[in-house]
């Protein structure tokens, strides 16, 4: 059985936006945003995934939705995974950029826990289908080897001439789990693709769901029902593709790319097939993952940048000022704790495995817990029910780069990738001795 839901979590004007620095809150709202919520039920157990058109959500805020729900419809607070798909032009909450409407954040919680409630009210007896294949139109892995050893990114400004390849590989699969009444009616579709939503950067003072916002109204209007869309192991994902020097950014390549998306995924509804599941599994298991060691002399090198002067919010496109890095080092120079608390949530559905991961994850990564996982079919949700930041590979902490630069994004030990990764591997397969047994 299943119920889907969503809710209007739309910011008001002057919200500051988050993902990327801005010198000022959002000007309007280009399309609204929401949280969408899908409880499945197996008449024992109930579980509900929910994703919100958020950048990231804070651990804190998640033990409260959970709390709110667990009072309201009684659906116990470890069997709810709550994700965001990181558009970088939604409201800001406050783990990236501490500028926030505190109003705000107070009633978001309150929402998204509605969704959640009002999605366990409509759950029916339905029909689980599934589908998968490939979009290769939309990600790039933006960190770029160029021809004399050093590594940039691909939203600067390179000469072809200069670039040698890609530092690392993609994951263009898409994902689909289709949710259908038993007149064949869908109730809700659920995505799992792996690009960052950041087409709409630090330029547009606009709140928006980025391309997934198309892809999701594209199959609501030819399926109907609800579209949900999950991101996967985007850290080092994104769309720009450094050999098309006519690519645009802003709302039309928003569309463009959302929509060729969204056409993909309703080429594999075509052929979905019908998944058996006899039992819903979950399991959820607290992490501890190491803070990284700031050097002394980071830390003197950022107090000289910006002491005695106030740290102005410049508007880029992409990326963060020096004095921005210097001011963030400096806050968590002042962190006494060595580590912090996390969790990662493994649910299969038939033989499909469904990972939360609480951050960034590199696509290496999840490749790699995608090859290795019991399940036939993996994937990653990222931005899950926390989020601690970029989750790079060793290689990148040698290479350089923006997502391993000391910073509130970029907080943790160079070695929690591989530790994330065999965690959450031996949480899948947990999870699959537990389905073999059932």
């Amino acid at each position: 059985m299943a119920g889907c839901s969503k809710v209007k979590i739309t910011p008001p004007v002057g919200t500051p936006l988050d993902g990327n620095v801005r010198d000022r809150g959002c000007e309007g709202v280009h399309d609204d945003i929401y949280a969408k919520s899908l409880v499945l039920s197996d008449g024992e157990k109930e579980i509900a995934i929910v994703s919100c058109a958020l950048c990231v959500i804070p651990g804190d805020m998640v033990k409260k939705i959970r709390k709110i729900v667990k009072e309201k419809c009684a659906l116990p607070e470890e069997n709810i995974l709550i994700c965001t798909f990181h558009t970088h032009s939604g409201p800001s909450t406050g783990v990236i950029f501490k500028e926030v409407n505190e109003d705000y954040l107070f009633s978001l919680p309150e929402k998204i826990a509605l969704s959640i409630c009002e999605a366990k009210q409509n759950i029916r007896k339905v029909e689980v289908k599934f589908g998968s294949g490939e979009e290769n139109a939309l990600p790039h892995n933006r960190r770029i080897k160029m021809k004399d050893g050093s590594l940039r990114m691909n939203w600067e400004d390179l000469s072809l001439d200069e670039i040698d390849a890609p530092a690392g590989p993609v994951d263009p699969e898409v994902g689909v789990v289709i949710i259908e009444e038993l007149n064949g009616k869908p109730i809700a579709t659920l995505i799992n693709y792996t690009c960052h939503p950041a087409i709409l950067a630090g330029d547009n003072f606009l709140v928006s769901e980025d391309y997934p916002g198309y892809t999701m109204r594209l199959i609501e209007k030819e399926k109907g029902g609800i579209c949900l869309f999950t991101n996967g192991a985007a850290g080092n994902i994104n769309h720009i593709n450094i050999f098309d020097p006519d690519q645009r950014r802003g709302f039309y390549e928003a569309e463009r790319l959302g929509t060729i998306l969204g056409k993909k995924v309703l080429s594999i509804m075509g052929t979905a097939k019908p998944i058996p599941i006899e039992k819903l599994k979950m399991i959820r298991e607290e992490i501890e993952l190491p803070l990284r060691k700031i050097p002394i002399s980071e830390i003197e090198k950022a107090k000289k940048l910006i002491e005695g002067k106030e740290v102005k919010k410049i508007s880029m496109v992409d990326g963060l000022s020096d004095e921005v890095y210097a001011e963030q080092i400096l806050t968590l120079s002042k962190i006494q704790e060595k580590s912090v608390l996390s969790e990662i949530q493994a649910i299969s559905l038939g033989n499909i495995a469904l990972a939360s991961i609480p951050g960034e994850l590199f696509v290496e990564y999840g490749l790699e817990i995608k090859k290795k996982s019991p399940f036939p079919h993996t994937f990653i949700i990222g931005y899950a029910n926390d989020y601690v930041g970029y989750i790079p590979t060793s290689k990148a902490f040698e290479e350089g780069g923006y997502e391993v630069r000391t910073g509130i994004a970029s907080k943790l030990d160079p070695g929690v990738g591989e530790f994330i990764t065999k965690k959450a591997l031996e949480i899948l397969n947990k999870l699959k001795e537990s389905s073999n047994e059932s």
